[in-house]
Parts: structure tokens; sequence; C-alpha cells
């Protein structure tokens, strides 16, 4: 790894390459540039990750939260722009809705009392 010592910036290209000189193949060692970057989880995390099997983890559930009703609904259909077809709330057809991962739904709408949906059943 070198270093530009002008602008004290550590990086994985070379002086010529850091000041745009550089000609020709600009050669660069992907792997160690790789392992340069800094690193979002550690070694140990991104083993136990590679270890474990599809069958060991948590399903995911998606669901739907309508702003109007104020709740987890199932999903509608709807006419979109152009006649093509728009994801709605199956319950009051509003457009006003969210969908992600029930959990995050749950968490960040702030309904800690599971509602009964169809998508509970």
């Amino acid at each position: 790894m070198s270093t530009n010592t002008s602008d004290s910036v550590v990086s994985f290209l070379d002086q010529t390459q850091l000041e745009g000189k550089a000609k020709g193949e600009v050669k660069v060692n992907l792997d160690q540039a790789l392992q340069d970057m800094s690193k979002i989880l550690p070694d140990e995390v991104l083993k136990a990750y590679g270890e474990k099997k599809d069958e060991d983890w948590d399903p995911i559930r998606f669901a739907t939260y309508c702003h109007d009703c104020d709740r987890l609904v199932p999903p509608g259909i709807g006419k979109g722009i152009r006649g093509k077809m728009r994801a709605v709330c199956g319950v009051c057809n509003s457009k006003k809705i969210t969908t992600g991962r029930e959990e995050a739904l749950r968490r960040f709408y702030g309904l800690e009392d599971p509602v009964p949906t169809t998508l509970n059943k």
C-alpha cells in the first residue's frame, strides 16, 4: 500500500496513479485493494454467515401497511398510470401504502399488538 505524503491520503494506488499521470495499463491488485478497504463486518461474522445453511435462517414475512387504515392489511391490485397494475390497500383501495418486512413495519409504525389480518393466517 502506498501513501501520498502531500495530501496524507492512504491508497492502494501508486504515486503516478494518484497524480493522474499513469500511462498505459494500470496495475491494481484487486484482492489487496478489497482487503485494504474498511470492513463493515468482522471476519468472524462473515465466516459465521458463510457457514449458516439456508434452512437455519428465520423466514422473512413481507407485509403491507396502509396509512389510511393505520394497520397491516392484505395487498390489493389497482390501476395505475396508463392502466399498469399498482399495489393498493386491499381494504380501502388507498394508494398510501408501504410494503416491507412485517417486523420492521411493526417497529417503525409502533404497531406493538398484532393486528388480525389475513397475513397472520
